[in-house]
């Protein structure tokens, strides 16, 4: 927002523990000092450079918000984006921020049979691995969301209600939970909107 350089970033972890609200409130807080926030979808890259043209000339503030990002291992769509955040002919504007949310921090889908063996002679293989890691190096900040443990869950749902939980309301909170929803934040507010 000071016009200083600022770094793509990737926020990653487990569902439900706030990274896409958190991206999300940065429109809320900062819409009055010129933030525009832009979602962009995995089926939209190919219109990147075009998108990056627009803006580039605007008087705002813009974050390009790629809400759970992941590709498929022969996703060659992963490229334009590594592209834009790194190694284009086209340079990002710098009225323009790369922010992302996924569940895992390697975004191209690997298995382990898609790596080569250690002595292996073949560098085309290593070459393909190497590629698949390439795109979420490209992110300099990356900030971790870790999964919510019960105490967490149990204090995010004081929070939500605004108040310290009586043991009725804490014992319903962990019932609901533990019915397959799982301890997240995700999980403490949907409690808290049916109490």
């Amino acid at each position: 927002m000071a016009g200083k350089p600022a770094v793509p970033m990737l926020l990653y972890g487990a569902r439900g523990t706030g990274k896409s609200t958190s991206v999300k409130a940065l429109r809320t807080q900062y819409a009055d000092r010129g933030l525009r926030l832009i979602e962009v979808l995995a089926d939209g890259l190919e219109q990147l450079p075009a998108l990056l043209e627009l803006l580039a000339p605007l008087p705002y503030k813009f974050v390009l918000y790629m809400d759970d990002l992941a590709f498929a291992g022969d996703d060659e769509r992963f490229h334009k984006l590594k592209a834009l955040l790194e190694g284009a002919v086209y340079e990002r504007p710098s009225n323009v921020l790369v922010v992302a949310t996924s569940n895992r921090r390697n975004l191209v889908t690997q298995h382990w049979s898609d790596r080569p063996a250690p002595d292996a002679n073949d560098p085309a293989s290593w070459d393909t691995l190497q590629d698949k890691l390439a795109l979420a190096d490209r992110f300099g900040l990356v900030l971790t969301f870790p999964p919510f443990d019960q105490q967490l869950y149990l204090e995010a749902v004081a929070y939500i209600l605004g108040h310290e939980l009586d043991e009725a309301t804490h014992q319903a909170a962990l019932q609901f939970a533990l019915e397959g929803r799982g301890f997240s934040g995700r999980t403490a507010r949907h409690f808290a909107n049916q109490q």
